[in-house]
């Protein structure tokens, strides 16, 4: 069993059976998912509705229990057993071709999902991606008492930014974007890159997010993701993304979503910057750190990145 890096909430591993098949074993984070149940219909219904349109190779399905439940759970911690799909992660930095492809193979998982009913989706994390919801627990934190200068420093940023990033959820509740089931957490590790063919799509895994939300939103969240690499933007490899996002997702597109994608992505930015941000302040709960003050640092990479965000 080999332990498989990249994560910032769930365990995983690598599991290779005597006969040389694979399979990926999860240890979900309950501080994070804290109905399974509600987590794994949402799971299941979205890779049987996959499965039915591209076939299994590219659907990191769960593996029923004895019970026929898609979880186990110890007490402490559930587990889940998915398909393993071959191929490697998608790690920046990234070429221009492999930016392209992961926008295309987003654009064509939004795509798949576009007749799903978002609606019957449970959201696995209340609030999520919603900003003023992630404002709102910000706001709710005590300043305490003498603050380190890089918190300070950082408020002062949410402050100057916040009302600029809130313009977008505003879009979203005034109905100006396209809204479906989205993925929710697009960033690059989250695509399996299979050897190359002509006109070839990835694969996208940690489905656990997969809910209703705003077109502009996810794909800005992968360009986020792409593009941005400590406190540097790249706008090349951004373009790249959302050239091939819109080539694959052209029919469900309205004039307005292209428009929105620059305003999405300061939003994204900001949002994520506030989420380590707040997980620092809360003795990092969230997000897994490897040494003390990592949110923070992460926090101030992206706050400092939005500087020169730009398309």
């Amino acid at each position: 069993m080999e332990l498989l890096s990249g994560g910032l909430v769930n365990r995983t591993w690598l599991c290779c059976r005597e006969d040389g098949k694979r399979f990926v074993l999860q240890r979900l984070n309950p501080g994070v998912f804290p109905d399974p149940a509600a987590l794994m219909k949402n799971y299941a219904a979205v890779c049987r509705h996959l499965e039915e349109r591209c076939g299994r190779d590219a659907v990191p399905s769960p593996y029923p229990a004895a019970d026929g439940a898609f979880f186990v759970a110890d007490g402490r911690f559930f587990w889940r057993l998915l398909r393993h799909l071959p191929g490697r992660a998608a790690v920046p930095p990234l070429s221009l071709d492999e930016a392209r492809l992961l926008g295309r193979t987003l654009g064509r998982f939004h795509t798949l999902l576009a007749g799903f009913d978002h609606r019957s989706l449970v959201p696995a994390i209340p609030g999520f991606h919603r900003l003023s919801s992630y404002l709102a627990s910000y706001d709710r934190l005590a300043a305490g008492g003498d603050e380190d200068e890089r918190v300070a420093a950082l408020r002062e940023e949410v402050a100057r930014r916040r009302e600029r990033a809130l313009a977008l959820e505003r879009e979203w509740l005034a109905g100006s974007l396209t809204v479906q089931a989205v993925h929710g957490d697009p960033k690059a590790e989250n695509f399996i890159l299979f050897p190359p063919s002509p006109g070839a799509f990835a694969a996208l895994i940690d489905l656990d997010t997969v809910m209703s939300g705003p077109l502009v939103l996810d794909v800005a969240d992968c360009v986020r993701s792409c593009a941005v690499r400590g406190p540097d933007f790249d706008p090349a490899v951004a373009r790249a993304v959302i050239e091939g996002w819109r080539g694959a997702a052209a029919g469900l597109l309205r004039p307005r979503d292209i428009e929105f994608i620059p305003l999405a992505l300061e939003s994204i930015v900001f949002e994520l910057g506030l989420r380590f941000l707040t997980d620092h302040l809360m003795g990092d709960r969230y997000f897994r750190v490897s040494f003390p003050g990592e949110n923070l640092h992460r926090a101030g990479e992206l706050f400092s990145a939005l500087d020169s965000v730009s398309l």
